[in-house]
């Protein structure tokens, strides 16, 4: 599996499995990329927004899925859309010019053979606001048709998350 590709692979790159990503309950892509060495993440309202790979800015790094270049950012990728995560730490001869930082390469999920489903929901307490309004809703329905040749996956997310703060302001006057 994933370790083995670590193990075998003639870069410095780290590999997520599609199980591994959805062992947390990650809002986005970059939360779960975020938990590997060398990885860095930049927050905006208590979510990732942005990385940093070996402490250079993203601008830096090339993002691709499926092998082509990410046309969005990769904060409102899905961490349950996804099979898999490669991130390469070294730059090598195969990569963009622009990817002095390193490579993120997204696998999408496979559509299985056959009729598929899954429903997955989470809740959560806020003890900051008394809030117990938050969740996470994912649910996936997937098959396959003209003899496997076609598969549809059709996955829809619903989250909401209270991730208020906590501030203190402090001044002084001479």
């Amino acid at each position: 599996g994933a370790r083995l590709q670590q193990i075998n692979s003639l870069t410095i790159k780290n590999v997520i499995s599609a199980e591994k990503l959805q062992q947390n309950p990650d809002a986005n892509a970059i939360e779960a990329i975020g938990r590997l060495p060398g990885v860095s993440v930049d927050r905006s309202g208590g979510e990732g927004s942005g990385f940093r790979l070996r402490g250079m800015d993203q601008s830096y790094s090339s993002v691709t899925i499926n092998g082509e270049p990410l046309p969005v950012g990769l904060n409102s990728v899905s961490t349950y859309a996804l099979q898999g995560v490669e991130v390469y730490k070294s730059l090598t001869a195969n990569l963009e010019g622009n990817s002095v930082a390193g490579r993120i390469d997204l696998t999408l999920k496979e559509t299985p053979k056959g009729f598929h489903y899954n429903v997955l929901a989470l809740s959560g307490y806020n003890a900051l606001n008394n809030d117990f309004k938050n969740y996470n809703f994912v649910g996936q329905v997937s098959n396959r048709f003209l003899d496997d040749k076609l598969g549809v996956l059709l996955s829809l997310n619903a989250d909401r998350a209270n991730r208020s703060v906590e501030t203190m302001n402090v001044g002084y006057n001479t």
